[in-house]
């Protein structure tokens, strides 16, 4: 077999990506002699992650046809395939099938049924009988030959039929179905299920990473025969897969012959030869890929793509600078950036074709957005080109999706360099936006360009306002603002960047925690053993008051408690905490104008003589975002007590 790619169907003709390999001539049923043709087309079940849970169950559509022509197959290209507990794909029974007159040797492919009274096998075909006699038929056969009974008690050994021979290899340039088993005359007369004496058909799996859990089961045993007929073979499972990870049943196991029936003096059928299990690394085209691989692009049918070049700088794996084709991985999406097609063709008037072809073979989701731009368009920057006309937007209570440009639709006219942030920006650039904040909230953006971007906020004043965040990648999330007016700007961070992109603004609501200053410190009650716990948060806390032990990195939220201490005692305090905290005191007032007795950055402080009084104790982070829950121990004692 051979693997390839559908371009088009047309009625019963169907046309592929690339011719056959190979010459499949079906001679007929009724033709004489060994290798009769018997091929058939089949469409593989692709998926990305296909997974069979408990009593879920993939098998052929239907059994193998008489002349071997259709059916007995599973075949499914995917990226994952997972066989869980009770889930199973199975071939069993699927393969070469045993008819109903007493003379006829198994099915198999290379005479599937001579209707000849020949007790030698047939191929893999197990022998039928020679004569009227109740003699037992042979196995089928398949990686190994299927065997002659060695139970024959009421005819003549030369009557009885023999096993099928072995087929197929290791290498597995050949994937065999299981040889059908003899037939005899008992089973004849009886009319006995059309099951009995199959061989297993043919499972057929290409997959990145295919996993059978344990109870899970993949299939092609032959089924056992008759009375007196022959077991059909085991089939085949093939598993082109990179990473196979088996904690279940895999099997391809021969079928026994069928028992003697007691007025036959126990004649046994014979039992079959076992089927292929080949563990093979993945063929090209054999694992559905999730995104196309080498990618053309052709206008009026000619292909351009060299001449496109890669003016986005993607690079690999966009980029086959080798091959001179777009192209990826599969691991990820087919992603350029906008092409600029300008130069590439002669755009006369009248209808041109843009066409993506992709030409790795092993297909996937390939989509694109042309953009179709008439002659003579008035050229004039963005509209939000400056402060003068920003654009409103309203991520107040639900994420803006919005797509920008820093450039006119013709490409020629870039918007202006108004501004720039102190984290970038210089000379590139830039369009503004204007978000009017309804209550208190970090503000997130993420922006997918072609070109170096930097973002910043400004804050009540579109040019002159103060800026409250500044990221040169190409995300942002800001600390907590408080409502009001507030500008985002989108700004190429090198001189003559510009581009479409995708903007995305959404907020986080920021209450404030209680204990966020010191009008609202938590008055810290202690037990009669001197002990006190809070469990507590500062996310989203002003940065108001500063210790004294990491002055330099000190800029995270902060939270306020307060105690009264007596003369002389003890303070221990430790925390447990998400985030890099400081624990710092300061008597004789709350804030910035007290005065700071101790502060501790490991997460304890102990104080022993204090002076007694009011103090403050503060959980603070250690830098910008540095925030969290956490759990407050205090102990406040008197020595000696």
């Amino acid at each position: 077999g051979e693997l390839n790619g559908v371009k088009s169907i047309q009625g019963s003709t169907v046309e592929l990506v690339k011719p056959l390999d190979n010459n499949y001539i079906d001679k007929g049923a009724d033709s004489a002699g060994d290798n009769e043709g018997q091929a058939q087309a089949i469409v593989a079940a692709s998926y990305n992650n296909l997974e069979l849970v408990s009593g879920g169950h993939l098998k052929p559509s239907q059994v193998l046809s008489n002349y071997g022509d259709q059916g007995g197959v599973v075949y499914v290209r995917a990226q994952t395939v997972t066989v869980k507990a009770g889930g199973k794909i199975t071939a069993d029974g699927y393969g070469f099938t045993t008819r109903s007159d007493y003379r006829d040797q198994g099915g198999s492919e290379c005479h599937a049924y001579p209707g000849s009274d020949t007790a030698s096998n047939n191929c893999s075909g197990g022998g039928g009988v020679n004569n009227d006699s109740y003699c037992p038929g042979g196995g089928g056969g398949n990686k190994t030959a299927g065997f002659k009974s060695t139970n024959i008690t009421s005819c003549s050994s030369s009557n009885a039929g023999v096993g099928g021979d072995a087929k197929g290899d290791a290498a597995a340039n050949i994937l065999t179905m299981g040889g059908a088993g003899g037939n005899s005359y008992y089973r004849a007369q009886h009319n006995y299920t059309a099951e009995d004496g199959r061989g297993g058909g043919l499972i057929v799996i290409g997959a990145k990473t295919l996993k059978v859990e344990a109870g899970g089961t993949i299939s092609s045993n032959g089924m056992q025969g008759a009375p007196e007929c022959g077991g059909g073979a085991g089939g085949t499972v093939a598993l082109f897969v990179e990473n196979l990870i088996n904690e279940g049943t895999i099997e391809a196991k021969g079928g026994l012959g069928g028992i003697g029936y007691q007025y036959t003096n126990n004649n046994w059928g014979g039992n079959a030869g076992e089927g292929w299990i080949h563990q093979l690394q993945p063929i090209t085209g054999i694992i559905n890929e999730s995104y196309p691989k080498g990618v053309k692009v052709l206008v009026d049918g000619t292909d351009v793509t060299a001449a496109i070049g890669d003016p986005n700088g993607q690079g690999t794996p966009n980029w086959d600078s080798d091959n001179n084709l777009w192209g990826d991985t599969g691991l990820e999406a087919w992603s350029s950036g906008p092409l600029d097609l300008t130069n590439v063709a002669t755009w006369t008037l009248g209808e041109h074709t843009i066409t993506l072809e992709e030409t790795g073979g092993a297909g996937g989701l390939l989509e694109s957005y042309v953009y179709v731009i008439y002659p003579f368009t008035e050229s004039v920057p963005p509209a939000n080109n400056s402060c003068t006309s920003p654009v409103l937007i309203d991520p107040n209570t639900e994420s803006v999706v919005l797509s920008g440009t820093t450039e006119d639709m013709m490409g020629k006219t870039k918007a202006s360099a108004d501004s720039e942030g102190t984290c970038g920006g210089t000379d590139g650039t830039d369009v503004v936006y204007k978000i009017e904040l309804a209550q208190r909230a970090l503000i997130n953006a993420n922006l997918v360009a072609p070109f170096p971007a930097t973002m910043y906020l400004r804050k009540d004043e579109c040019g002159a306002g103060e800026e409250v965040y500044c990221a040169v990648a190409n995300s942002l999330s800001t600390t907590p603002l408080e409502p009001g007016d507030y500008f985002l700007f989108v700004d190429a961070d090198t001189a003559g960047a510009k581009g479409n992109f995708k903007l995305t603004v959404s907020t986080t609501p920021a209450p404030l925690p209680q204990n966020d200053t010191c009008a609202t410190a938590i008055d810290v009650t202690f037990g009669a053993d001197g002990m006190a716990t809070h469990s507590g948060t500062n996310q989203y806390g002003l940065d108001q008051y500063q210790g004294t032990c990491v002055q330099s990195l000190n800029k995270g939220a902060d939270v306020v408690y307060k105690f009264t201490a007596g003369l002389g005692q003890t303070l221990d305090v430790t925390i447990n905490a998400q985030f890099d905290a400081l624990l710092y005191v300061t008597t004789g007032q709350c804030g910035a104008n007290g005065t700071t007795l101790a502060c501790q950055s490991d997460g304890s402080l102990t104080m022993s003589g204090l002076a007694g009084g009011t103090y403050w104790l503060y959980v603070d982070g250690a830098e910008e975002k540095e925030w969290g829950v956490y759990d407050l121990t205090i102990s406040l004692q008197t020595p000696g007590q």
